[in-house]
């Protein structure tokens, strides 16, 4: 790849004398000029303001180098960027190997359905970020204000831009960058031994009037290892997985370039193993990009932007959710194996969690691949300075094959009693999942063609003028392709089979966007930006379809003013901007169109007023900078899901209801930059607080104001209210209860005090799994060849479910187990041992297990040591770097069961990383 790219930059020079002009360099007309055609939004439409280049947004945006992501040895991409920049908020609640996307918000939740942002990859909307090389990326930013109006109907989220790394004037430097790591689980959630739990099943039987199910020397036996076959104390999480996992990736890359022609080159490969034993979890992810920047003699600027993805995914035929069920339900008291090694059949289903895991019940195979390609071209008009026309053609492919095959498998039962002539346990062999094999492939394809024309004109009168205006639009075709093809067995033989075959085809999906702006600056001092945008959704009937989205932003560079200058030396910079605009989504009607839906002609965007006010600052000779900025969003004309109906078999239309959601807040980043001595300090810290209301929701009359929707929070639920434990009988007697309440039950609150519990005391709680607050701290140190960083991140006002299926078909967290209520132990929150949904505080949602899921996490650690000069000359490099790095290493939190930031008890666990790197430069 590297010789290619030299070669060609070689053959472009000989054979195109056009090559040899350069661009003209006139004073502050230089600000605008870029030999780059990345499209970076930052670059091309917000400048054109000399001195506010380093900064140039009017309005708020957050930008984060693609650099300081490599610190986070993570392979997904949305994995790395968790706490680095003010305004977004990342929520990982899966560490799957190839399903471990995280969710990223925009200033956290303005509507009734998780939306997530726009992504904008390369001027490019609708582009995936999860797969990316974090070592292809130049940077990120969000538009987190109404100048996301560029973007219309799909900006009432906001966006998140990413620009790919290009190729810059100068020899051609290759860089190598290796490393391998260990991966182990953040937390193990702790169960209960097997007597403890057959202490707790004994108390089960009691308090319902039975005999003991475990004998004392029985129990004494489970304690004590004397009869492991009988009774055995089987931790499954150890049985089940190893002592952790690898990992490693490799990336090379090649840059440089002429004038006339300019080179990014890059290819990949990344390996993550499943935690495991035996497994069948394993993913694999390439990576090859190609990135080249030409002109074409004085006013003609072309590039072409190629990158290649592959994801190859083998998993268990079992998903995640039944996998961690089945391990946190294993009981304590079953073994997972026999003396000879055969797999227990003590199971729901079969689902040995030892088995599962592995090729046992077949395989389960699934490879992505996808192409993305741009040609722009950028055409400056003559004799008309500072106007050009840009246009860029994008095609974009994805494939996707799932290929299952599912087989029975076969477990081993003991009744406990029976020995075969060896005097060894007779056991007997069954055959569990499906009754005969089964083959399924599944093929989707994603077609995505996107084409550009923009004609933009700037312009600098009088040294006090600036003028920028831009004018675009752009169509987006989408064609969808999905087959399926289903064959079951008759036999174990794999012959007979009976097959189901389906084929769907959508095209013709269709997206428009236009807009126009206008950007005005009078001595680099006083700024306004007016855009006007109008999209077109393929999922609205036309008339729904007329909206225009404006937006209006002004700033005004207070530092600049005299009578500041004159008496606040120490200040460098003062900013105060502000913004109000519209933007709209159809997020929804995207993700659950279908053929079957029925038309609403009523239906159209859900919208967003967006307002924003800020400042930002430097002071201190540029030591200290600081930004602030305010937020307020207003969403209406909320669109709703549809539902199925049973009796037709199709989708009821969409809806726009009359609800009002309003979400605000605050974001900041504050840093600190200086050198001393031989040391280079920064430290950076950003925080965003954000908190949504729903201002109106249309709600029964009767229903109690404790009980509505309006004023909580979005996605706040209905609870009973616990205040604690009956600890006695007279206890109970006391205290309104539900029937059949005795002590150590959980205590409902008498919310509206008529002497009884029902569902009139339910109360809307202000929390959800979605943080009120979100920041990180940053430090980087270096010294002399070392270096120093570490990032902490954390969230506050979140709470998480506990669901458990504990009883006599599962087992108990060890939490739960060693604090609950017994008749000995009385003084105790927790209640007393239950049977999964027997109890009224297990069936009925209340608040005893809704868990305070705050946590501040030492998200990364990395450490290097740089060899250049003299140490390396001799074998041709111009710098070796080797460094270690750890990702998700000390969590402090207080839910301790399982890691705060899962979804639930039941998701493939996150990790823990250990890593070892070394980057040679040459």
């Amino acid at each position: 790849l590297p010789a290619l790219i030299i070669s060609l930059s070689a053959v472009l020079s000989i054979y195109n004398p056009l090559f040899s002009a350069d661009f003209a360099s006139k004073k502050i007309t230089e600000a605008f000029k870029s030999d780059s055609l990345s499209n970076d939004t930052t670059n091309i439409r917000y400048s054109g303001f000399k001195r506010v280049i380093e900064n140039p947004f009017i309005g708020s945006a957050s930008k984060v180098l693609g650099n300081d992501l490599l610190k986070a040895p993570a392979t997904n991409f949305t994995n790395m960027v968790a706490g680095q920049i003010p305004g977004l908020t990342v929520l990982t609640h899966n560490g799957e190997p190839g399903n471990d996307k995280s969710t990223l918000l925009i200033h956290g939740i303005n509507t009734l359905y998780v939306s997530e942002p726009l992504i904008v990859v390369d001027g490019i909307p609708n582009r995936s970020i999860e797969r990316l090389d974090a070592n292809d990326i130049e940077s990120i930013t969000l538009l987190k204000d109404a100048n996301a109006a560029i973007y219309g109907g799909r900006a009432a989220n906001g966006v998140l831009l990413v620009t790919t790394k290009h190729g810059k004037l100068g020899k051609p430097q290759i860089i190598f960058n290796f490393n391998q790591g260990i991966s182990q689980p953040t937390v193990i959630p702790q169960m209960a031994n097997s007597s403890t739990y057959a202490t707790m099943l004994n108390e089960i039987s009691s308090y319902r009037g039975g005999s003991p199910i475990y004998l004392n020397e029985e129990i004494q036996k489970f304690g004590n290892g004397s009869d492991p076959l009988k009774y055995p104390n089987t931790d499954w999480f150890d049985t089940v997985f190893k002592k952790y996992a690898i990992q490693n990736s490799l990336n090379a890359a090649v840059s440089g370039g002429t004038r006339q022609l300019k080179y990014y080159g890059s290819a990949g490969t990344k390996y993550q193993d499943g935690i495991y034993k035996d497994g069948a979890l394993n993913y694999r992810q390439n990576n090859v990009r190609l990135n080249l920047d030409s002109k074409l003699g004085k006013y003609i600027n072309i590039g072409l932007y190629l990158n290649f993805q592959q994801e190859i995914s083998n998993m268990p035929t079992r998903n995640e959710a039944a996998i961690f069920r089945s391990l946190i339900r294993a009981r304590p008291v079953i073994p997972a194996f026999w003396y000879n090694g055969k797999p227990n059949s003590d199971f729901e289903y079969g689902d040995n969690p030892a088995v599962i895991t592995t090729n046992e019940t077949g395989t389960n195979k699934q490879t992505s691949n996808a192409m993305e390609s741009t040609f722009r071209i950028k055409i400056d008009v003559p004799f008309i300075s500072g106007l050009s026309i840009n246009s860029n053609v994008s095609y974009d492919q994805g494939t996707k094959k799932h290929r299952t095959f599912e087989k029975p498998w076969y477990l081993y039962s003991w009744n406990g009693v029976s020995y075969d002539a060896s005097d060894l346990p007779a056991l007997t062999k069954n055959k569990v999942g499906l009754s005969f094999p089964r083959l399924e492939n599944d093929n989707y394809e994603l077609n995505q063609l996107t084409y550009n024309l923009s004609v933009y004109y700037h312009k600098v009168f009088d040294d006090k003028h600036f003028v920028d205006v831009m004018i675009e639009g752009t169509k987006t075709r989408n064609t969808n392709y999905h087959e399926l093809n289903d064959v079951k067995y008759k036999t174990d033989e794999l012959i007979d089979p009976t097959t189901i075959q389906y084929r769907n085809t959508e095209t013709d999906n269709n997206y428009l966007n236009y807009y126009g702006q206008f950007n005005y600056s009078y001595l680099e001092k006083y700024f306004i930006g007016l855009i006007l945008g109008k999209s077109k959704s393929p999922y609205l009937l036309e008339e729904s379809n007329k909206r225009l989205f404006p937006a209006i932003s002004l700033a005004w560079i207070i530092s600049e003013e005299n009578f500041l200058k004159n008496q606040f030396s120490f200040l460098n910079r003062l900013k105060v901007f502000g913004s109000y605009g519209k933007t709209g989504t159809d997020y929804v009607l995207s993700q659950g169109a279908n053929s079957n839906s029925l038309a609403n002609r009523d239906i159209t965007w859900e919208l967003s007023a967006q307002s924003n006010v800020g400042f930002e600052t430097q002071f201190l000779n540029n030591k200290f900078s600081f930004e602030a900025n305010y937020f307020y969003n207003h969403r209406t004309n909320i669109i709703v899901k549809p539902y199925s109906s049973s009796a037709t078999g199709l989708s009821l239309s969409f809806v726009n209801i009359d609800t009002r959601v309003i979400n605000q807040g605050v974001d900041y980043s504050l840093n600190y930059r200086n050198k001393i001595g031989e040391f280079n300090i920064l430290i950076s810290m950003n925080g965003s607080y954000q908190k949504n209301k729903v201002q109106f929701y249309s709600e029964d009359t009767g229903v109690p104001e404790y009980s509505k929707l309006t004023g909580k929070q979005v996605f706040s639920q209905l609870y009973y209210k616990s205040i604690g434990v009956f600890k006695n009988q007279a206890e109970v007697d006391a205290y309104p209860h539900w029937n059949g309440a005795r002590p150590g039950d959980i205590i409902f609150a008498d919310i509206n005090d008529d002497k009884k519990i029902d569902g009139l005391d339910r109360v809307r709680t202000d929390k959800s799994e979605y943080p009120v607050f979100t920041g990180g701290l940053k430090f980087l140190v270096e010294y002399k060849h070392l270096d120093l960083a570490l990032l902490f991140q954390g969230s506050t006002g979140t709470v998480k479910y506990i669901s458990t299926e504990s009883g006599i078909n599962g087992n108990y967290y060890k939490e739960f187990a060693d604090n609950r209520w017994t008749p000995e132990n009385t003084n105790t929150s927790y209640p007393r041992a239950w049977n999964r949904n027997d109890e009224y505080w297990t069936s009925q949602s209340n608040t005893y297990w809704q868990r305070n899921s705050d946590f501040l996490r030492l998200k990364f650690l990395e450490i290097g040591y740089n060899f250049n000069g003299k140490v390396i000359k001799p074998i041709k490099v111009k710098e070796v770097r080797v460094y270690f790095n750890g990702f998700n290493l000390i969590t402090f939190d207080k839910l301790k069961i399982f890691d705060p930031e899962l979804a639930s008890g039941s998701s493939y666990l996150l990790s823990q990383i250990f890593n070892l790197g070394i980057k040679c430069t040459f």
